[in-house]
């Protein structure tokens, strides 16, 4: 049996949102989300509701105030003349609004014309009613505005609306009264309703100015306006909108169906719309003028493409327009094959150049050597293609052998364990931290298959090495790699792997290391660790290249000793190593010993500047679940590192916090907790 929804094809623009929930810090394009922090008014609104108790059901068409405000915003900045606030629906987010709309005015069979290009998610509320997108192109050469007679000889009899977004989505033109007079003039003509989509009404520039469809004359009456406060009020992940409904017939339908599906949009984020509007909104103004800065940086843009597109040039005709065979490109072994871009722990990421040849390389040594598998493994893990961890582990590898690979779209720890379980992976690919999450939730799991675990992208400490071998049998596989030496360079077999320490030179690498001066170290001496062998590194134009190969040698930034078996034991990053009152202390250090403790879900150790001690230990702790931080808890930590490792190297101060800011590889950004120590000022105590 068949269902309109079956015609609706997911966006990718959503599976690009999910993947970014990896990455640290992102400044978001993918989605209109706005890269801003949401208002303190918004947020103090919420919390003073929350803790009011305003968590209760509400009016299904939203909180009284609140449509009143809107009512007055309306009329006043919109100029649409409403006249009770009964005419505005509160709604999850502006999505909702508009499938409330399309729901509710359209029938099975009823065309609707829609710019083209148009937002994907558009299309989709429209095919799923059973009704029938009609795309009308807007041309560049109009400024992505309607021919006016093109919009005409569009309608047919089964033309039941004309959907208009003005700021349009995705190429940024904004409809001028005049053009929007043309439309309404084909909609009275022929007896039309139009659907106004207006997310974007505050985010124009160039001195620009927004227009209401429904301001204009007997427009009112038949027009349908969709609001949100995502953009203006950077309220995305809130989802609170609105939708201006004159007929009362069709505003029935509407609230009808917000209490067939919502019941009522959220009371709390109500409360934050109310805050928004009460205040002065001065944001609204500070952010377009950011966002306009960031606009005026990609001026160089020649060509945008557009999926969802029927023009010669969308991406679906351009890739029809492809062939399907290809000619290997005539290559040598020393050309270069990829520039891949570090992941940005310690700062700025730089670009990295590799050759074919080093591909190979890391197939013949880490793949083949050390790592061992099998034709018929099933690899699976969280990082990105687009990083070296993830290239080698989820694409290389497994070709190398003719394995086979699932790849997650979002491999959060909890999403990887249901992946080995329902697909019988047999090699996981993750960070430290990932393995250090999975540890309460393996017992609700089947991971039987798993054979082999790989870390990398942090130092592994030894109490989740330990932990995951109690738990699952399985010996981490630990790596220390980097993007300029494309993969992992020093490690050892799971079956020779130490506790604690990294392991040994990757058959064809020498590792080593050395003290400032370049000479190398008896064992057991801490020193900067050097590594030369099949790759190295290659900056792209960066100055940099000359730090980080020196007489031969590559120099990670990694601080290290080598025992007498030749494990490497990491330290810390150069730039991680703190010196307190003379003593040498390594932040991973003090990492491990707190990570022993039960309270303990995860941490970043840094130094913070101290005007007797010269810096000072301080770490930052996200708690296990069901742990009060408190006082006590921060003296039990200190007491605990003390008798851990050493009584010098306890952090004199702790902080808890909800989360660490990571990479997208899982990688612990240090450099920001260093940033965040910073701002907070010399210690005086």
């Amino acid at each position: 049996m068949g269902n309109s929804l079956d015609a609706v094809p997911l966006s990718g623009i959503f599976r690009i949102r999910d993947l970014m929930y990896g990455v640290s810090q992102p400044f978001r394009l993918d989605h209109g989300d706005i890269s801003f922090d949401t208002p303190a008014p918004i947020r103090e609104a919420m919390k003073r509701a929350l803790d009011a108790g305003e968590t209760k059901q509400v009016q299904t068409g939203g909180l009284p105030r609140l449509r009143e405000l809107l009512a007055e915003k309306l009329r006043v900045r919109n100029a649409i003349p409403v006249s009770e606030p009964d005419e505005i629906l509160v709604t999850a987010g502006g999505m909702h609004g508009l499938y409330l709309v399309c729901r509710a005015a359209l029938d099975p069979g009823d065309e609707v014309i829609v710019p083209d290009p148009a937002w994907g998610p558009t299309l989709g509320h429209i095919l799923a009613v059973g009704a029938t997108p009609v795309p009308c192109p807007l041309r560049p050469g109009l400024d992505w505005r309607y021919d006016p007679e093109e919009l005409r000889s569009s309608v047919t009899p089964r033309t039941r609306a004309i959907l208009v977004n003005t700021p349009h989505n995705p190429t940024g033109g904004v409809l001028g009264r005049a053009d929007l007079e043309a439309i309404a003039a084909v909609a009275r003509e022929r007896d039309l309703m139009v659907i106004s989509d207006e997310p974007y009404e505050d985010i124009v520039y160039g001195g620009a100015r927004h227009v209401s469809l429904a301001a204009l004359p007997e427009m009112h009456e038949r027009t349908v306006s969709v609001f949100t406060f995502s953009k203006s009020h950077v309220m995305t992940g809130l989802r609170l909108g609105y939708v201006v409904v004159k007929n009362p017939e069709l505003r029935a339908r509407v609230l009808k169906l917000i209490s067939l599906t919502v019941s009522n949009v959220s009371s709390v984020i109500q409360h934050g719309g109310l805050g928004a509007l009460e205040s002065d909104q001065h944001w609204i103004a500070t952010n377009r003028a950011a966002l306009e800065a960031c606009r005026d940086r990609a001026q160089d843009l020649t060509t945008i493409g557009y999926f969802h597109s029927t023009a010669s040039d969308g991406l679906e005709a351009l890739m029809d327009g492809k062939p399907t065979d290809y000619t290997a490109f005539d290559s040598a072994i020393d050309d270069i094959c990829l520039i891949a871009f570090t992941s940005g722990t310690t700062g700025q990421p730089k670009g990295t150049m590799h050759f074919h040849r080093d591909l190979l390389a890391i197939c013949d040594g880490f793949n083949r050597m050390v790592l061992r598998p099998e034709p018929d493994d099933i690899f699976c893990g969280s990082p990105p293609l687009a990083f070296t961890f993830g290239l080698g582990g989820m694409a290389l590898f497994p070709l190398d052998v003719g394995a086979a690979v699932f790849l997650l779209e979002k491999a959060s720890p909890a999403v990887l364990l249901e992946a080995i379980e329902h697909y019988r992976a047999t090699i996981c690919f993750t960070a430290p931290t990932a393995y250090r999450a999975m540890l309460p939730e393996l017992a609700t799991h089947d991971v039987s298959s798993l054979r082999k675990a790989v870390s990398a992208g942090e130092h592994l400490p030894a109490a989740t090495f330990n932990a995951f071998f109690q738990a699952t049998g399985i010996k981490l596989i630990d790596g220390l790699g980097s993007t300029e030496m494309l993969h992992v360079f020093v490690t050892a077999r799971e079956e020779d792997m130490k506790p604690g320490a990294t392991g040994i030179a990757v058959p064809g690498y020498r590792v080593a290391i050395l003290d400032d001066n370049g000479a190398e170290l008896p064992t057991g001496q801490v020193g900067r660790l050097a590594v030369k062998g099949p790759t190295g590194c290659r900056y792209l134009a960066d100055e940099r290249q000359k730090a980080y190969v020196r007489d031969g040698w590559n120099l990670p930034g990694d601080t290290a000793r080598m025992d007498e078996d030749g494990y490497i034991w990491y330290e810390a990053r150069t730039d991680d190593m703190i010196v307190s009152s003379g003593y040498n202390v390594g932040a991973p250090e003090v990492e491990n010993a707190l990570l022993k403790h039960p309270a303990v879900f995860e941490c970043g150790v840094v130094g913070r500047k101290h005007d007797q001690r010269g810096t000072i230990i301080k770490a930052y702790v996200v708690c296990a679940d069901n742990v009060k931080p408190g006082p006590e808890l921060v003296a039990e930590l200190q007491n605990h590192v003390k008798h851990t490792i050493a009584p010098y190297k306890y952090p004199r101060e702790v902080e808890f916090v909800s989360e660490l800011p990571k990479t997208g590889t899982g990688k612990i950004q240090r450099f920001r907790l260093r940033e965040m120590a910073q701002k907070e000022g010399t210690h005086h105590g």
